[in-house]
């Protein structure tokens, strides 16, 4: 073990202590759409779009026992965006307008008409570092563009480095992180912003 592999692995070995004890953060990063975002392409043939109502079946293929799930986040607004490859929903990136509940650390983050948040981005093991994480996304991006949205808000586990990279590949930065402490309704959650970030990010329970 070298000892960058030994210090990833005390500090995750930290963090998961700490959460025991009630502690939850996630990194912050933003994405500014201040032009049309280009779409990038995967490495394999894919049809992208917005998913609707009649692809539950599909989104249940990819994720058994969750098509209540599915239409409950349509009912409420919630977004959808999917990536289909030889006729198989491959991977999926939901997205959130006016408000976004962050169950892991029990809180809402209010977004503003001009900002959008992406959240549970996951690609089936098989078709994995293909691009298909980016190009969905992208095309998502350009529709909400065009909807006069200009930024992008996503918060991610700091250990994900696949979503990290990811997301430093599409453009975005890190602008602060979120924190959750204590348990219940004793559970306390707050925004802390990177040196330089000025753009708030509002969180309420």
């Amino acid at each position: 073990m070298t000892m960058k592999n030994l210090f990833d692995f005390m500090r995750t070995s930290w963090f998961r202590a700490l959460n025991k004890i009630g502690y939850r953060r996630l990194f912050v990063f933003e994405t500014r759409l201040a032009r049309t975002p280009s779409r990038m392409q995967p490495k394999v043939k894919a049809a992208i779009r917005r998913l609707r109502a009649e692809d539950k079946s599909d989104f249940t293929v990819l994720f058994p026992g969750k098509t209540a799930l599915f239409r409950q986040r349509l009912t409420r607004g919630r977004q959808c965006w999917g990536a289909w490859c030889d006729g198989s929903l491959r991977q999926v990136i939901w997205t959130a307008t006016g408000e976004a509940e962050i169950d892991y650390l029990g809180c809402r983050l209010v977004l503003s008409r001009q900002e959008f948040y992406t959240f549970e981005a996951w690609t089936h093991p098989a078709w994995r570092r293909l691009g298909l994480h980016q190009a969905t996304k992208t095309t998502c991006y350009q529709a909400f563009f065009d909807k006069g949205f200009r930024r992008g808000l996503a918060a991610v586990l700091p250990e994900n480095r696949p979503s990290i990279a990811a997301l430093n590949q599409l453009g975005s930065r890190k602008i602060g992180r979120l924190v959750s402490i204590g348990w219940g309704r004793w559970r306390r959650c707050f925004y802390r912003p990177e040196a330089g970030s000025h753009r708030p990010v509002t969180v309420i329970r």
